[in-house]
């Protein structure tokens, strides 16, 4: 079991990225030297749009997340859960497991991308009643979650 990867900082860095060839960035290291966030990009994850001038690499960035801007969130849970018994909403300790990251991309990129990126990430399970299908990665519209992408627990 991996613990204390929230506390954890994504690194802050602009890199390119051949349009042809895979890659693999690690974004987060522990104190260890160990990594606990990576982003997975195949061949053909990036398309760029039709009106682009050809290139043969693009540019992603990947910025860290502060606590501050994630502690104010809603983070509503779904009602079959709360009938279940789950709170309403979750707090900050229970919601981000993982180092949180922004990742951005050159503006000639299509999205949603044609071929998913993976994020590898080691995660804080103390606190989270079952391990399969409790988590998900997600993203932040008008200071609230939403869980939009699915996951895969890898033990």
């Amino acid at each position: 079991m991996c613990v204390g990867s929230r506390d954890v900082r994504a690194t802050y860095q602009t890199f390119t990225v051949d349009l042809g060839s895979p890659v693999e960035v690690t974004m987060a290291v522990d104190d260890n030297s160990q990594t606990v966030g990576k982003v997975v990009i195949p061949s053909g994850a990036f398309v760029l749009l039709n009106n682009s001038i050809p290139v043969n690499d693009i540019t992603i960035t990947i910025i860290p997340v502060a606590d501050s801007q994630l502690r104010s969130l809603s983070n509503p849970v779904d009602k079959s859960r709360v009938a279940r018994g789950y709170p309403e909403n979750l707090q900050f300790s229970t919601s981000v497991i993982s180092a949180a990251f922004q990742c951005r991309v050159s503006s000639t990129v299509q999205q949603p991308f044609p071929i998913p990126i993976s994020y590898v990430a080691a995660v804080d399970l103390q606190g989270i009643a079952t391990r399969t299908n409790d988590s998900c990665l997600a993203t932040i519209v008008q200071n609230s979650w939403v869980s939009s992408f699915a996951s895969t627990w890898c033990f």
